[in-house]
């Protein structure tokens, strides 16, 4: 398992884009998934990692929490 340090967790979007959660949700209009906190940056990861869409939208109830969920995604993801 390879990581880099801008990137720890990346291995997992291999594992996340062949989700079947990941597929119905890209195929939608609209797409709704529920998730426990602790899995939020993960799937929103997959989702990014998955499509080809940007900007990424996601809405959160606090700036702290979407803060923290930049942070989380961006453990996966990378900087960019």
């Amino acid at each position: 398992m390879s990581t880099s340090s801008t990137a720890p967790l990346r291995d997992l979007l291999d594992r996340l884009s062949d989700h079947p959660s990941i597929d119905a949700a890209l195929g939608r209009r609209e797409p709704v998934i529920a998730i426990g906190e602790a899995g939020r940056a993960l799937v929103l990861a997959g989702l990014v990692a998955a499509s080809d869409r940007r900007p990424v939208l996601v809405g959160t109830a606090t700036q702290s929490e979407a803060e923290r969920l930049a942070t989380d995604a961006g453990a996966v993801l990378g900087l960019d």
